[in-house]
């Protein structure tokens, strides 16, 4: 007999799916994170509230703007550097 594959509900899908985005944000802070060329967002990563923001951030601008996790990061970056604030 055959063994039945239990459905996984959209809800779980979505879960499944989030973890797994989640995952690849943090493997690029790991891999693109470095004071030379991102000072301002290795800082902000360090404390949760920082990571829960930045991975917020990547996931709407993934959704909002078709970026790719680099290039959110990226823009995280450049967004926290405060030699690009402007009035």
């Amino acid at each position: 007999m055959k063994k039945s594959k239990k459905q996984l509900s959209l809800d779980e899908r979505k879960s499944l799916l989030l973890m797994g985005i989640e995952q690849s944000i943090e493997k690029y802070l790991k891999d693109i994170c470095d004071e030379k060329n991102t000072p301002y967002l290795c800082t902000y990563k360090q404390s949760s509230q920082g990571k829960k923001n930045i991975v917020k951030f990547v996931l709407e601008e993934m959704l909002y703007n078709e970026m790719t996790i680099g290039d959110a990061l990226r823009e995280k970056e450049r967004i926290l550097d405060p030699k690009f604030i402007s009035d």
